[in-house]
């Protein structure tokens, strides 16, 4: 559970670093969480990208199909580790519909839901959402806070290649304020990359990890 007594600023670092590296959070708590708060996934964005920072295409078939998965995992994570009543993307996603404004960009693979920030790519890529829209996200859903993710997935350099995912957080209160901005990272053994259906399978075991340590550190 989220203890009650949490400082107004709070930062974590939580760190399994082996000398290759491994998964990570830091998370910026700006102000105090309610008890036993519920929360409501509302924007889940991920990009391929390459060496250079580009972004990859990835085949059609695979771009959706597994996102909804994700973000179950991350809301069981929510739930099970951060003590969130969560208000699952299953049954928000027909009311995200209806202020939804664009579509998902290009060569991403998208939740229902994230067109509610539009189609700016550089605002997914922050987990960015206008005050106004996170509140009155919070008042139709009928939930305290509301959370948009942007993850971005490569090919690890080092002596053994892994698939490494970073992940963006913010988790936005009833006002549309700010009150947890968080990194977090995770890796899998390399698949075939830039693209194909097993790279994909390891971006789902790298992203899950970054969405554990995430939850963890966020319940303590």
């Amino acid at each position: 559970m989220i203890p009650g007594s949490r400082h107004l600023v709070l930062v974590l670092l939580a760190s399994a670093l082996a000398a290759c590296g491994g998964p990570k959070a830091e998370i910026n708590v700006a102000k105090r969480l309610s008890d036993s708060p519920t929360i409501a996934v509302v924007v889940f964005a991920s990009q391929p990208v390459n060496a250079m920072h580009h972004t990859v295409p990835i085949p059609s078939a695979e771009t959706n199909a597994a996102v909804d998965a994700e973000v179950a995992k991350l809301e069981s994570h929510l739930q099970q580790h951060a003590g969130f009543q969560v208000k699952p993307l299953t049954e928000t996603s027909a009311m995200l519909a209806e202020v939804s404004t664009a579509s998902c960009p290009q060569s991403w693979r998208c939740a229902a839901g994230t067109a509610v920030l539009g189609d700016d790519g550089e605002q997914l890529k922050k987990a960015v959402i206008p005050p106004d829209t996170a509140a009155s996200l919070c008042q139709t859903l009928g939930v305290d806070y509301v959370m948009a993710v942007y993850t971005e997935w490569w090919l690890a350099a080092g002596f053994k290649k892994k698939t490494k995912v970073k992940a963006v957080f913010k988790i936005y209160d009833a006002q549309g304020k700010v009150v947890v901005d968080a990194t977090s990272q995770g890796y899998a053994p390399a698949g075939v990359f830039p693209a194909g259906p097993k790279a994909v399978v390891q971006f789902d075991l790298a992203a899950d990890q970054a969405f554990q340590v995430f939850a963890r550190e966020l319940g303590k």
